[in-house]
């Protein structure tokens, strides 16, 4: 929230004018003071000046007391929206082991089960995020997940290719939806495979699970897992 610098110059304004050498030395007395202006929010400041001569005040009183009041005006222009937190989860993990040992965190949110092969740094998957990516065949039970507090959306990014199967991704605990990883390409590209629909900007978590099962045209049943996004509102 931006911060208002006021220098205090309506003081003067009832009192006779003063020379610009009396001025410049009352400024030097006075302190900016900062406020973060709010509706209805009144301001009180109290001014002691210690150079009589400079105000030639006919009362001789060298305290003011003067009160700010900050009023929105309707039709006034709103706050700038502020941009979302965009965070980059990746399946890598603090050593540079191939596989993930059963049941650890495997780095940032990410929880995965047991089963998974950890690839870092191989001439195949130089495309992947961080040089690294994940992937399990023939483990049912098997699943990567997610969270992120507070979220409003997470993408999943990983690669469709020949050779891969089809996923089961659920928000929250909630109905499985497939995700066909089959494409009839022979890369190793990541690509957004998956989105959530608009959340409330809160806890959420987002499961990738092995089903064994495939689109007709592929060779294999596997998963590979890269990387997940999360957004956060500010």
């Amino acid at each position: 929230m931006r911060k208002f610098l006021l220098l205090i110059f309506g003081a003067l304004v009832a009192l006779p004018a003063i020379s610009q050498t009396k001025l410049a030395e009352v400024v030097r007395l006075w302190k900016p003071y900062y406020v973060v202006p709010t509706d209805g929010l009144v301001v009180k400041q109290i001014i002691h000046d210690k150079m009589d001569s400079a105000l030639f005040s006919k009362t001789g009183i060298d305290t003011f007391e003067m009160t700010i009041t900050y009023r929105k005006i309707s039709g006034s222009k709103p706050p700038p929206i502020l941009p979302d937190i965009i965070s980059t989860v990746d399946d890598n993990v603090a050593t540079p082991a191939l596989l993930y040992e059963p049941s650890q965190n495997a780095g940032d949110n990410i929880f995965i089960t047991a089963g998974w092969s950890h690839m870092k740094g191989q001439t195949w998957n130089v495309n992947h995020y961080n040089n690294t990516a994940s992937f399990i065949d023939g483990v049912s039970s098997a699943y990567v997940e997610v969270s992120c507090s507070p979220c409003y959306k997470i993408e999943w990014w990983t690669e469709k290719r020949v050779n891969h199967g089809i996923a089961s991704v659920q928000i929250d605990g909630g109905t499985p939806v497939d995700v066909d990883l089959y494409d009839p390409r022979t890369d190793n590209n990541s690509l957004l495979v998956f989105t959530t629909p608009t959340l409330s900007n809160a806890a959420h978590k987002l499961r990738i699970s092995y089903t064994g099962r495939k689109n007709v045209n592929s060779t294999q049943t596997n998963l590979l897992h890269d990387y997940f996004k999360t957004y956060t509102k500010q």
